[in-house]
């Protein structure tokens, strides 16, 4: 079993993201409701697994280089 820690959404944005490069918290809810970013749902509140999180998205918006021939 893991040792998730459950963070809220400015907690997790203010983990993973510099100061510089933080999305947006309307950007934020876009990708929640894509599915982009995996989350936990307790009542009417949402809370993330900052590594889980880290992890979709290096899945999502990693750029593979192209072999050279």
């Amino acid at each position: 079993m893991t040792n998730a820690q459950l963070l809220s959404r400015d907690a997790c944005i203010a983990l993973i993201f510099a100061p510089e490069s933080r999305p947006s918290p309307r950007t934020w809810e876009a990708w929640k409701a894509r599915r982009m970013i995996p989350y936990t749902k307790l009542g009417r509140l949402c809370y993330y697994d900052a590594e889980a999180v880290r992890n979709a998205l290096a899945t999502r918006f990693s750029v593979n280089s192209r072999p050279t021939a």
